[in-house]
């Protein structure tokens, strides 16, 4: 088993860029990693860093950075930030054991206040590994909330790092801090992430928030508000979230995971699309409230015995009545298919020869003809051609008698049009 040798320096020290350098250039370098690279766009001095990042990219060193909030906007300022390409594999964001929630305190309190009041609550719940984190804006509201609460504070103004670790060993379960202990800072059992106040970007609420629950188990991360509380000033030329931030804190009627979820993995996600995820606020009171009661079922219409019939006479009469009095119609013209087809030659009339009236045929000459019910609603007429010549048809006794029928009927004894065919028999 091979052993690779691991240095981890501070990116504010230009001499460890400079001992990097001469590694890369000898070979002796594997690789090079930024934790925390979404600091290039918070953080000015993160930036400086990535100077030499290209310089020791040229040398044949792999450099690769992690971050838990990047947002996926802004990829294409990372590749013009560090002149170089960047191959990204991302993951979902989510964190399933937090439980997501936003308090307005009245104007009258403050929210220091408010933050002591709930820890006082929760604290009777506490196990010896459990502790709290309390995230404010300033040094200021970190110094007064450690006064208050008879704790150290832990911001970047303290000299060494006593603070943390008293909070670590438990000589204080609770420890106010500012965005100084935002990213890097791995405890398992922090039970409660409070935030003085709105963080100043997406990307800080996230990092703030994920520093509970890496158990497993229930954290609450509940930042506290004042009522009427407004969207703070941004100077930041890149967005990190700071409205959006804000519009999460105001909006109450909807799942508190949307927003954060929206903003950094462009995919809304609600509490109840993860599963085994711990409820938000909004979804723990949408899950409390009482089922609305079960509609009656509308009674069944009661159809009529027998179905309603209508005359047809009656229906031609009462639409004849909506016509005007005065209507004449013409009727319209008979045209020839062969005039519309070869409108340039001239046409003949044409004269068809009709059938005979009853009256005027032999007596031992019939037609066949088809009944209609009288009491139909609808009249279909059904008619099928002989599928054999009639043996009647093969004999031509009727040229003395009736010589017009005969000789019309010479040309196809048995003729079939549109289904409807005419025969003759003695």
């Amino acid at each position: 088993m091979s052993i690779l040798p691991c240095l981890i320096i501070f990116i504010t020290n230009i001499l460890s860029f400079s001992f990097v350098l001469e590694k890369a250039n000898r070979k002796e370098l594997y690789r090079v990693g930024f934790e925390e690279i979404h600091k290039i766009w918070s953080d000015i001095t993160y930036r400086p860093a990535f100077k030499f990042v290209y310089r020791i990219a040229s040398a044949g060193v792999p450099v690769f950075g992690t971050s838990g909030s990047l947002p996926e906007h802004l990829l294409l300022t990372l590749y013009d930030l560090t002149s170089m390409v960047w191959r990204v594999i991302r993951m979902p964001s989510n964190r399933k054991e937090l439980a997501y929630d936003v308090m307005e305190v009245p104007k009258g309190e403050s929210l220091s206040e408010a933050v002591i009041r709930h820890w006082e609550e929760v604290s009777q719940t506490y196990t010896d590994d459990d502790r709290c984190l309390v995230f404010c804006r300033t040094v200021k509201d970190a110094k007064q909330l450690g006064h208050l609460l008879d704790v150290l504070p832990y911001h970047r103004e303290c000299e060494d790092d006593t603070p943390v670790q008293d909070f670590i060993h438990g000589q204080q379960k609770i420890l106010p801090t500012t965005q100084k202990l935002g990213c890097g800072f791995h405890y398992n059992h922090i039970r409660d992430v409070l935030h003085l106040d709105l963080a100043y970007s997406v990307v800080d609420q996230y990092q703030e928030d994920s520093r509970g629950g890496r158990d497993g188990q229930l954290c609450r991360a509940i930042t506290f508000v004042q009522e009427g509380f407004t969207c703070p000033k941004d100077d930041n030329p890149y967005d990190l979230g700071a409205k959006a931030v804000y519009e999460w804190a105001q909006k109450a009627d909807r799942c508190r995971r949307i927003g954060p979820s929206m903003f950094l993995d462009n995919v809304p996600v609600t509490c109840s699309l993860l599963y085994g995820a711990q409820l938000c606020s909004f979804c723990s009171d949408q899950l409390s409230k009482q089922a609305p009661a079960i509609p009656r079922s509308l009674p069944m219409p009661v159809l009529p015995k027998t179905p309603f019939k209508t005359p047809l006479s009656s229906i031609s009469d009462s639409h004849n009545q909506l016509l005007p009095q005065n209507l004449t119609t013409t009727p319209a013209p008979m045209i020839s298919s062969s005039t519309t087809r070869y409108p340039h030659k001239q046409q003949t009339p044409h004269t068809s020869k009709r059938l005979p009236l009853p009256s005027q045929m032999a007596a031992n000459t019939t037609l066949s003809t088809c009944n209609v019910p009288e009491n139909a609603g609808r009249v279909s007429l059904t008619f099928k051609a002989p599928s054999t010549i009639s043996s009647s048809a093969t004999k031509r006794p009727l040229e003395e008698q009736t010589p017009q029928i005969s000789k019309r009927l010479r040309r196809d004894d048995g003729f079939s049009t549109s289904g409807l065919s005419i025969g003759v028999s003695r």
